[in-house]
């Protein structure tokens, strides 16, 4: 856009022609002199007149728009006698340099581009002007809202902001062929590979309760948030839109596929945004999404797992590289939103806050992580405002307690030893991982110090280590906390390996690169080799062998053969397929729900259900014993009781897999061996017989 020009004039005294007129802050080029216009003059060899060009009116009056014709010998620069040229037009405010986190910008007038695309000037439209005397908003304009222009504009910027999410058309085609490689291989046999898990009949129970106002079926404690449950709720009604809604584990799993899916997705567009190359993002995908250790877990129905694709979604947008302010408060948000799904995971608030401050202005660097943790504490604080509401925030006499609970989870819940315990049940957990995959957790310890030492994967390796850093403190180990390890594992293996080879390449003389390389390359492929094979079988077994088989058939013949008037002690995993397949499900007082199918560890822990059923397991006509009852006895002693009291009336599978229906005695004690002794149960089929951590 042309600039007003100075014009020169004698004792270096400027034209006075600019402030003869009150509307020469309007302008645009014109057409020539009309009537009503007339000649200003200045004193010296210049002489300069306004001529009226346009006129425009509106809701806000009339508005004359005047161009400046000047005649002078004396002109700057090539300007000839004269010559015709507008007032000085409104331009845009140059940002400072680097606001909001990213470097400042040429700005180009709004009025240039405007006039470029044949538009009326920026001040006219929202001012609601026009040139003929009427206002503009009472035009045919094609992005009115509901028209076909608004619909195109609105397709046009989705379109955009969907290129914007990749870098390339090539880095969508990568992504597309490796989600279709992880749903073949995590899909095939999902629901029969693991077997079915306690965890998993807990979460998919909270969202059959959602389903029928409550966040659980019992006395919601606050052992976790209800985010991820909630999602379960809102995945099965949708796919349930046009029949009936089945709350099932099958269903549940389905989600969890869906969330791998993303998860992989997230974890590339991540890796491209730490400069990893095409190669290296994709390998950190296969990574993490083909590794037994991860398909075992990704595929279980628990909170981890939508849990960390928010937390993948967090990180890649604190590495956004326009680095918008919302992209952080976004990041905050999300961050919160892992946090509502699994508590677990505010271990890892110092690897984002590093990875959010390595990617701002260093001049704007507070401002943007006052924004990130503004909007991380206003989303999270949503679960306090709940507990507050139900006057639950605080311990009291006859109610849970937010507080209460957590004080629980970090002081006195019971802990599951130490890690060089051989006999400890962190030790068990620890190596159940190491059997189903000793390599990624291992190589990602290994690079470590590669990763630390590059800037880019710095914070990822921080996320990492803080992770392992929690499984050597004394306390409680939940089975399923591996899952947070796999995705900046991956990325740490993956980036190690490209920066070493980045590194390869520009040593000299070439004569030791070459030698550096053999020495790494010919161990590296043995290595590849031995964990690619590895994985394969172990691969190959999770999309063919059925694990589920005994689970399925004491469920379809406690359905066929127990009478509706008998009551079940049963684990939660047989409590969400009974109450959908025809058992009580009426609401009962207290707030829990279901007369006659009770889970076992309410029978200890819930006041309302030990009201409802003073006498314990003697109430009781059936127990399902399965290895999650039997492995946790210790703990729950009226499934003790019953167990002892009972005789086998079917019985599934064979070893400590079996699953046992029982038929209770209120006599004398029908098992005279007594209660099974408490045993860790085989992790390849339950991955976490405990209660849900």
């Amino acid at each position: 856009m042309d600039r007003p020009r100075r014009i020169r004039r004698p004792g270096g005294m400027r034209s006075q022609a600019t402030r003869a007129h009150p509307h020469n802050g309007f302008a645009r080029s014109g057409s020539g002199p009309v009537a009503g216009s007339g000649p200003v003059t200045g004193s010296g060899p210049v002489t300069a007149r306004l001529v009226l060009s346009r006129r425009f009116t509106g809701p806000i009056g009339t508005i004359d728009l005047y161009t400046q014709e000047l005649d002078s010998h004396e002109v700057i620069g090539n300007e000839r006698r004269g010559f015709r040229r507008p007032l000085a037009p409104l331009t845009e405010d140059r940002p400072e340099p680097g606001s909001n986190g990213h470097a400042a910008r040429q700005p180009r007038a709004s009025d240039a581009r405007l006039r470029r695309d044949g538009a009326p000037p920026l001040w006219i439209q929202l001012f609601g002007l026009s040139a003929n005397g009427s206002a503009s908003l009472a035009l045919p304009d094609a992005r009115q809202p509901g028209s076909a222009g608004a619909i195109a504009a609105r397709l046009g910027r989705a379109g955009a902001r969907l290129r914007s999410a990749v870098s390339s058309p090539a880095d969508l085609a990568v992504q597309l062929g490796l989600l279709a490689i992880v749903a073949v291989v995590v899909g095939v046999n999902l629901l029969h590979w693991p077997g079915v898990q306690f965890d998993e009949g807990t979460y998919v129970g909270n969202a059959w309760a959602v389903h029928h106002g409550a966040l659980a079926p019992y006395t919601y404690s606050y052992g976790h948030p209800p985010l991820a449950w909630l999602l379960i709720f809102a995945w099965t009604w949708a796919t349930g839109i046009f029949g009936h809604a089945n709350f099932s584990i099958d269903v549940a799993r389905e989600l969890m596929l869906t969330v791998t899916l993303v998860s992989c997705s997230l974890l590339y567009t991540l890796a491209r945004r730490l400069d990893f190359s095409r190669a290296a993002a994709a390998g950190a995908v296969i990574l993490f999404a083909l590794s037994p250790l991860a398909i075992f877990y990704h595929r279980a129905v628990l909170l981890d797992n939508p849990a960390l694709a928010w937390v993948l979604a967090a990180f890649v947008l604190a590495r956004s590289p326009q680095r918008r302010l919302w992209a952080f408060a976004a990041s905050g948000a999300c961050f919160a939103a892992a946090l509502l799904s699994k508590e677990t995971t505010l271990v890892m608030l110092p690897a984002l806050l590093l990875a959010v401050a390595q990617n701002v202005d260093r001049r704007t660097r507070r401002y943007c992580l006052a924004v990130f943790m503004t909007f991380f504490l206003v989303t999270g604080l949503v679960y306090e405002l709940y507990a507050t509401l139900k006057g639950e925030l605080v311990p009291g006499r006859g109610h849970v307690s937010l507080l209460g609970e957590i004080t629980v989870q970090l002081v006195t819940r019971q802990g599951t030893g130490s890690l060089f315990d051989p006999h400890s049940i962190t030790h068990a957990t620890v190596q159940f991982w190491l059997q189903l995959d000793p390599w990624l957790v291992g190589l990602a310890l290994l690079s470590a110090p590669v990763a630390l030492a590059r800037r880019s994967t710095r914070a990822v390796a921080l996320a990492y280590l803080i992770q392992v850093v929690m499984i050597f403190r004394p306390g409680y180990l939940p089975a399923m906390y591996v899952i947070g390890l796999l995705p900046f594992a991956a990325l740490m293996v993956a980036g190690s390996v490209e920066a070493l080879w980045r590194k390869w390449r520009v040593m000299n003389p070439r004569r030791v690169g070459w030698l550096l390389a053999a020495a790494i390359v010919a161990p590296a492929s043995v290595v590849v080799l031995d964990v690619a094979k590895r994985w394969i079988r172990e691969d190959r077994a999770a999309m063919t062998v059925k694990m589920d088989g005994p689970t399925r058939a004491a469920e379809r013949w406690a359905v066929e053969h127990i009478p509706r008037n008998k009551r079940l002690i049963v684990g939660d995993e047989f409590w969400v397929y009974l109450v959908q397949n025809g058992f009580d499900a009426s609401p009962m007082r207290g707030g829990f729900f279901s007369r006659s199918v009770v889970s076992y560890w309410p029978l200890d822990y819930d006041p309302a259900v030990k009201r409802r059923f003073p006498g314990g397991w003697r109430e009781f006509d059936y127990i399902i014993s399965t290895p999650a009852v039997r492995s946790t006895t210790n703990r729950t002693p009226t499934a003790a009781q019953a167990l002892t009291h009972s005789r086998v009336v079917a019985s599934f599978g064979l070893g400590a897999e079996r699953i046992e229906i029982r038929t209770i005695e209120r006599g004398a004690p029908a098992n005279t061996a007594g209660p099974a002794k408490p045993a860790w149960p085989n992790w390849r089929r339950h991955g976490g017989a405990h209660r849900a951590g």
